[in-house]
């Protein structure tokens, strides 16, 4: 009786997980709670740093009242963060960064998106098997998995918030399937919501899997012939809502080229069978690839003993799950084998660049087969049903998940502007390896490669800039660590800092005034003519060929000077040209489409592309430019409108029958 009253109060049990589950990660994550201290593993968590430092950014622009679409000192003359769809700054709950020192946002940003993505496995579960102990069981396997707990020690926030959604879409598929009312709304919710998370990637294993549940569940409940309608509906709304990310996203991926991966990378990335084998206790094993923190799955023994203990022959449900999981350990190997190399080159998988992130599949598959394995085997009358939960967790914490250490936030906070002296203020800081130290916290603005994805030319004139590319780049010194991992505390950073290479270059001032330009006619030879010092502006050749003609009646020899205009917007910027004169401003800010114009009184007008990478305005005496993409205002609407109707679908009284 005890036993059946257990199975039939969900709300109950779905609140003790939720409660239990997070005094379990306070414990478990220590000081990393608190302020003043960072969760730290190894050199992989820069990761951790490099994002929180964008989500700082992000908070600082917001607070300011201005739009965070672009960010002026991260990445080299700038750059189009929010497009860069892996970052998530469309996402609502960052704006934990807005309230918490970045430390501490970080790490109750990672607590609750486990335990909201396991309350989502639990209602899943429950809708499923009518069974608490159950629900919970599986919960506690796709939460404690060395997937979610290890991609947070590497500083893969953007993967477990996205993947944290995954069971409530799948949830919220399979009850449109069936025709439940509301369940299209929360369908478009929360698949919208799990899509502006973070890195899409994980989308592109997860998204599939829940489009085909969905259709075996209207097939098994004779609706396949009606169900496809709202399912494509709620795919329109979808598009709709996250058109404010997607867009943008298309837009970086256009105009990048799209350059493909390094094979080396993607092999780097690709999970060998000792991997695969150690999920049964992940904390023992150990490795020298240099991408071992991308191996993680499932966590534990219990929970892999858990998944084989699920397989039933007649059940179909437990046949897809089966496959899901086959296929997650198949994408994961990557370039290890060549069926896994040929799986990976099937859309939507081959835009995924790191081929074993395709573990989310294993341990989301995981988790439901846990729950079925448990529903199956521990009797309800079993008195020790409700340890069950329980002995997953300490499975998990005894040989699953990684620990979590920790180091106090002085590294972090250290002003590195002093060692690098005056030029850190007045120019821009090349960071030498791309990841620390974060000089953008204190109003530096730096020069670094932290995306695949940029402006053509960017990578080819920054990597390694000789003196006179960095004179282009505006570029005052350049910065070199030996990083291996966070400093200790304010002693070691010190001593860090005293280690630190750093060489200085002429800069520009930011923008620089020449008489006349030239059409771009080969990257190879502007890059080398860059190169070698020759100091003048060529053009894209989609620029207009008579706004390259000098405007004045006669040649000067005299001496320009530039001054930069204080401004009050990350989005904008404005000189002066003295004495005033025709001719062209070469401004070391990246080009970007969006980027307008104004000179006098001639209206906005797009930017060209000068020297591969940067904005080339013909103009004199004043100019401005702003970032003002032309998606912006239709986008947004689109997406409002999108929303709006979404939640009207979820909040209206249903039509008595």
């Amino acid at each position: 009786m005890a036993g059946n009253l257990r199975r039939e109060r969900p709300l109950l049990g779905g609140i003790l997980l939720a409660a239990g589950l997070t005094v379990v990660l306070v414990v478990w994550f220590g000081r990393a709670c608190l302020p003043g201290w960072w969760m730290a593993a190894a050199p992989t968590s820069s990761d951790t740093y490099m994002l929180a430092t964008i989500y700082e950014r992000w908070a600082v622009q917001v607070k300011d009242g201005h739009l965070p679409l672009w960010f002026p000192e991260f990445a080299g003359g700038g750059y189009p963060v929010h497009a860069a769809w892996m970052y998530g700054l469309f996402y609502p709950p960052i704006a934990l960064f807005l309230a918490l020192p970045p430390e501490t946002a970080w790490t109750w940003l990672a607590i609750l998106h486990i335990v909201f993505g396991a309350l989502g496995m639990y209602a899943f579960l429950w809708d499923e098997r009518r069974d608490v102990a159950a629900a919970a069981s599986g919960a506690i396997v796709f939460a404690l998995s060395a997937f979610m707990i290890g991609r947070i020690v590497a500083g893969h926030i953007n993967l477990v918030m996205p993947l944290a959604w995954a069971p409530w879409v799948l949830r919220a598929a399979v009850q449109t399937a069936r025709g439940e009312r509301r369940a299209l709304g929360w369908l478009v919710l929360t698949t919208s919501a799990g899509m502006l998370a973070g890195h899409v990637q994980i989308w592109f294993y997860v998204a599939p899997v829940v489009v085909a549940y969905a259709v075996m569940t209207a097939r098994a409940a004779g609706r396949l012939a009606v169900a496809w309608r709202p399912l494509l509906v709620a795919a329109a709304l979808i598009v709709g809502v996250t058109a404010i990310q997607w867009i943008p996203a298309w837009e970086l991926f256009d105009v990048s080229g799209h350059p493909p991966e390094d094979r080396a990378v993607v092999l780097g990335c690709s999970a060998p069978g000792a991997a695969l084998v150690a999920q049964l206790a992940p904390r023992l094993w150990t490795s020298d690839e240099a991408f071992a923190h991308e191996f993680s799955g499932l966590g534990g023994p219990l929970a892999v003993a858990a998944v084989l203990f699920a397989f039933r022959l007649r059940d179909p449900k437990r046949w897809f799950w089966f496959a899901v999981l086959l296929l997650g350990l198949v994408l994961a190997m990557g370039l290890r084998n060549p069926v896994s190399e040929f799986a990976n080159d099937l859309p939507p998988f081959r835009w995924a660049r790191a081929p074993g992130r395709a573990m989310a599949l294993v341990v989301l598959a995981g988790g439901v087969l846990a729950g079925h394995a448990v529903a199956d085997a521990v009797s309800s009358a079993a008195r020790w049903r409700r340890f069950v939960p329980a002995a997953f967790v300490a499975s998990a914490l005894a040989v699953g998940v990684p620990w979590i250490g920790v180091v106090k936030s002085d590294f972090y906070d250290f002003d590195w502007a002093r060692p690098l002296g005056a030029a850190a203020s007045r120019h821009r800081v090349h960071v030498l390896g791309g990841r620390y130290p974060y000089l953008e916290r204190f109003g530096i603005r730096t020069l670094r490669d932290v995306c695949p994805l940029d402006t053509p030319g960017y990578k080819a004139l920054s990597k390694n800039p000789s003196p006179a590319t960095a004179w282009w780049f505006d570029v005052g010194a350049e910065i070199e660590l030996p990083w291996n991992g966070p400093p200790a505390d304010l002693a070691a950073t010190k001593a860090l800092a005293e280690r630190s290479s750093v060489q200085t270059f002429e800069g520009s001032g930011g923008a620089v005034f020449l008489r006349e330009a030239k059409r771009l006619e080969s990257q190879g030879d502007v890059l080398a003519a860059i190169r070698s010092g020759e100091r003048a502006v060529w053009v894209d050749e989609c620029w207009d060929e008579s706004e390259l003609q000098n405007r004045g009646d006669r040649p000067s020899a005299a001496t320009h000077r530039v001054v930069r205009q204080p401004v009050s917007s990350p989005m904008s910027l404005s000189f002066t040209v003295e004495p005033s004169e025709s001719g062209w401003l070469l401004i070391s800010e990246k080009w970007y489409p969006g980027w307008k114009y104004h000179v006098d009184s001639l209206g906005w007008k797009p930017v060209p592309r000068g020297n591969l990478a940067f904005i080339a305005i013909p103009g004199w005496r004043f100019v401005a430019i702003e970032y003002r993409p032309d998606w912006l205002r239709r986008t947004l609407a689109v997406s409002l409108i999108s929303l709006l109707t979404a939640i009207v679908i979820v909040v209206r009284r249903p039509h008595p029958r």
